[in-house]
């Protein structure tokens, strides 16, 4: 398992080989495009992290949205992610190489992720946040661990959004069938993707764009907006719920004040 490998590093010409028999979601979600012949945009955007020395262009752009200035910058700060260890990964035995760009290095057989990477990666996905909630846009919490079930219902509740923390499969791809209608998300905040990868895959088949919390043993290549950071600590968990809900927050106002002017 690729994920498994407790190599200290993997040169940038070793590419893992998958298995023959089962193709990956990428190559599955054009196939299935073709096949209903939807066109190839560019609102397909999956962002995949390749073991190179340069990482500066892993992280996402939103070139594309509208100059509106959220001050996302101010919901949070370097000493802040570093106070809730948002910098602690995994055991060095266990990582994705999808990570490695994003990690700094290892400390007592620990992956320690790159702050400033995290940095520069949340505040394009708080600008995301902003400009879907700015527009009455819906977006979905979702978080299947049961320790983090209350804050992921509170943080949804207090930007008055939604949440999930018990995903069915084929809620996405199979939505007519399971729920009697056909109402997708604006956007999807995974704050944690291992219990949630059947709900990314999802998402990217979808083309449904996702912000996520990335750990070392994470695969980043499904989701839309990365974050590199530590997922399972609490003190990290309560400052993503705190900072995602305050952004939403934080657009509402704008709105109201914009809408009050005109």
């Amino acid at each position: 398992e690729p994920w498994k490998i407790q190599n200290k590093c993997i040169p940038s010409n070793i590419r893992i080989r998958k298995h023959r028999r089962y193709p990956d979601i990428g190559t599955i979600v054009m196939r299935w495009l073709q096949r209903i012949r939807i066109p190839l945009t560019s609102s397909i955007r999956c962002y995949h992290a390749e073991p190179t020395a340069n990482a500066g262009n892993l992280v996402p752009e939103d070139d594309h949205l509208p100059k509106i200035d959220f001050d996302v910058d101010k919901l949070t700060s370097l000493q802040e992610l570093f106070e809730a260890r948002v910098h602690l990964g995994h055991k060095r035995g266990l990582w994705h190489p999808g990570m490695l760009p994003y990690l700094y290095g290892h400390r007592a057989g620990i992956h320690i992720i790159d702050l400033d990477k995290t940095w520069k990666c949340l505040q394009v996905a708080l600008n995301v946040i902003s400009h879907v909630a700015y527009r009455n846009g819906i977006i979905l919490f979702v978080n299947e661990r049961s320790q983090f079930e209350r804050l992921n219902q509170k943080a949804a509740r207090d930007c008055n959004q939604y949440f999930v923390t018990k995903w069915k499969d084929g809620t996405l791809t199979n939505m007519q069938r399971l729920l009697g209608y056909m109402t997708y998300p604006d956007l999807i905040i995974f704050t944690s993707v291992p219990p949630n990868e059947s709900a990314v895959r999802e998402a990217a088949m979808c083309c449904i764009p996702s912000v996520a919390i990335v750990d070392s043993d994470c695969d980043p290549q499904y989701v839309t907006y990365p974050v590199p950071g530590n997922d399972d600590t609490p003190s990290a968990l309560r400052l993503y719920f705190r900072i995602f809900s305050e952004a939403i927050k934080n657009a509402n106002v704008k709105k109201g004040i914009d809408v009050a002017m005109k």
